[in-house]
């Protein structure tokens, strides 16, 4: 079994998001990770904190900051590197891919918690994206099933720590019911932080207008590894 490593909590927002701010969330708490391993003080952006960050680096519209447009794999890896330096890995799951693929998914998985131990955020083709925190491979003679702890960000409820673990929003899935294969997936693995590539605080600076911390280094390029797996379908 392999699972995220902090003892922090994680950020789960009570903002009233709940038919659109999945990704948001997810992000939340990634950043939030990052957060507690870096012992940064501020919060995490707010959704929009996050548009106007997209807006700056030149990702999205002007019209996009305030507005209930969804986000991607893609937005959250640029927030991460933009806003921490922190360089992604881009997993991208075809659907309809077989089972052969979901097994190199897992070993991706425990190669990565193993090592960065950061949340992974996942999104895709359903427009629901879910917060994967750890893996769990039970190997037999002949085959291997794999499992996934998800929070899902698609809680409202209190801001309770223990009922959230005890809930039906946190729990451990089968991949092959987590990772459907009617739609595709594209799974987010954050490099581990350090205080070598923050570069913390003279790289960035706080914005008192958004009350963020923001990057100000320069010639910042997001770079990402996108590894298709195999698929029997297009």
């Amino acid at each position: 079994m392999h699972l995220f490593s902090t003892a922090h909590r994680v950020y789960m927002c009570m903002c009233f998001t709940s038919s659109w701010g999945c990704a948001y969330r997810s992000g939340q708490t990634l950043f939030s990770w990052v957060h507690s391993r870096l012992k940064i003080p501020s919060p995490v952006l707010s959704n929009v904190q996050m548009q106007q960050r997209l807006y700056e680096v030149g990702d999205k519209p002007k019209s996009f900051v305030g507005s209930q447009e969804w986000i991607g794999s893609v937005e959250i890896a640029i927030l991460l590197h933009e806003l921490y330096g922190i360089k992604c890995e881009l997993l991208m799951l075809p659907k309809c891919c077989p089972s052969e693929s979901l097994q190199k998914v897992a070993l991706k998985l425990v190669y990565h918690f193993s090592t960065s131990g950061a949340p992974v955020m996942c999104g895709g083709s359903s427009g629901r994206a879910i917060t994967i925190l750890g893996v769990y491979v039970v190997e037999y003679s002949k085959k291997q099933d794999v499992y996934l702890l998800v929070l899902d960000p698609h809680y409202s409820g209190l801001d309770d720590l223990e009922r959230i673990q005890h809930s039906p929003w946190c729990y451990w899935g089968a991949a092959t019911s987590v990772l459907s294969k009617t739609h595709s997936h594209n799974l987010v693995l954050a490099n581990s932080p350090t205080q070598k590539e923050l570069d913390f605080p003279e790289r960035f600076c706080t914005n008192k207008a958004l009350g963020s911390v923001q990057s100000t280094g320069k010639g910042v390029k997001t770079e990402w590894i996108f590894e298709e797996t195999d698929s029997d379908s297009d």
